[in-house]
């Protein structure tokens, strides 16, 4: 499957369609092994640096972390602790679009996230390992 097919199904599914696998968690929202939550408690405030920056590390079978509480004007880290590339995206139907890596993070890479801003939740995924995609990472 082409990377962007696996990560337009990927947000479909993270908006709630339901051919995207049985497990869910509030809302409808499927989850896996590499998806996860971000509550962000607080509206952005002024400056330019994070806050407070949290990681979130994919391994080769999973996140480290599936649930962040980020104040506002924190920002999130994922890293590729894997041998295999992984791609943090998130539903942009929850206006969470800044938790898009521009691309593929190749083993040992990152994306930080701009600053965030709320209060808003936003759900986060490997666009590579999709919501009932049965994960495992790679080029699919």
């Amino acid at each position: 499957m082409r990377t962007g097919t696996a990560l337009s199904i990927a947000l479909a599914c993270l908006a709630g369609s339901a051919a995207c696998g049985s497990s869910e968690s509030g809302g409808g929202v499927a989850i896996n092994a590499f998806t996860g939550t971000v509550e962000i408690t607080g509206a952005l405030p002024a400056g330019a640096t994070c806050v407070s920056t949290q990681t979130v590390t994919f391994s080769n079978t999973a996140t480290d972390i599936h649930l962040l509480t980020v104040p506002g004007g924190g920002c999130v880290r994922f890293f590729n602790g894997s041998t295999t590339d992984h791609w943090p995206s998130a539903n942009p139907a929850n206006g969470c679009t800044e938790m898009n890596a521009p691309a593929r993070l190749t083993p040992g890479s990152e994306f930080i996230t701009p600053r965030l801003g709320g209060p808003k939740t936003c759900y986060w995924m490997d666009g590579l390992n999709p919501p009932g995609g049965g994960g495992g990472g790679g080029g699919h």
